[in-house]
């Protein structure tokens, strides 16, 4: 029985069949390994988890390649197969060198937390505020428009900006407010309509203070205080604080003014 087995073992192409076994084995683990990887790196976030089920199967599909083109040469033992998968795997790196360096980058941001959404952020000559991280960009917002950069330019040129917010105070003067209740129904209002929209202009969360000024027999004065991202404030920003706070006005129904009254603590004229 030994001999027997023996016999089969030292046959050539049953050691190429084992051979093959391993290989294939091997590569089974070497996927398994991958996708726990990248499964651990975005544990709890749904939108990376998409893009790691992505890079999974395009990992699969260059994995089982190789393994495909690793066994017909170990069953067949040309050597022409060596060089065909040789060139293969040059031509896909060559091919695909941008997309890897931007996915390899983009686990690197997730697992060493290089950025995160909200952050200041200079890439080249690019400069801004970090609207998302995707699999193969980061979106970064400025004053002037969006941009799309590549991952692997944030992980190599990228470097994080603290600018201190400024302060924006906004008087908003309301005529028209007949009894004491129509004015808590207005605070209120800011507080549940205005204040939100406010902060996602600011980009600063939690950072909008409102609180009554001056009292008159016809007017009240309310002061709004926003914290805007520094270190200057742009007139186009400006611009949209003072339109979302008109919109919200007009749908009470009140008369109204609306204007900027300092930036940083200069009074502006």
């Amino acid at each position: 029985m030994i001999r027997y087995v023996e016999s089969i073992v030292s046959n050539d192409l049953i050691q190429r069949l084992l051979i093959s076994l391993v290989i294939l084995l091997a590569s089974i683990i070497v996927l398994e390994i991958t996708k726990r990887i990248l499964l651990r790196i975005t544990a709890g976030r749904v939108r990376e988890r998409r893009a790691a089920e992505n890079t999974f199967r395009m990992v699969k599909a260059v994995v089982a390649s190789v393994t495909f083109l690793l066994i017909l040469y170990v069953i067949t033992k040309q050597v022409i197969v060596v060089y065909f998968i040789l060139v293969a795997i040059v031509v896909v790196m060559l091919a695909s060198w941008e997309l890897i360096a931007n996915l390899m980058s983009y686990y690197a941001i997730l697992l060493y937390e290089v950025v995160t959404p909200g952050e200041y952020v200079e890439i080249g000559e690019y400069s801004g505020r970090v609207r998302e991280v995707t699999p193969l960009y980061t979106i970064v917002e400025d004053d002037y428009g969006v941009y799309a950069v590549p991952n692997r330019l944030l992980v190599s040129k990228g470097r994080r900006l603290r600018r201190e917010p400024v302060v924006v105070t906004v008087t908003v003067r309301v005529w028209g407010l007949e009894e004491p209740r129509s004015l808590e129904d207005l605070l209120q209002g800011i507080r549940e309509r205005l204040e939100p929209a406010l902060r996602m202009i600011s980009a600063v969360p939690s950072e909008v203070t409102h609180y009554i000024d001056e009292i008159s027999a016809d007017s009240v004065s309310i002061k709004l205080e926003v914290l805007m991202p520094g270190p200057r404030v742009s007139k186009a920003r400006l611009d949209s604080l003072l339109r979302e706070i008109a919109a919200f006005m007009w749908s009470t129904g009140y008369s109204f003014s609306v204007s900027v009254e300092s930036v940083g603590g200069w009074r502006v004229r």
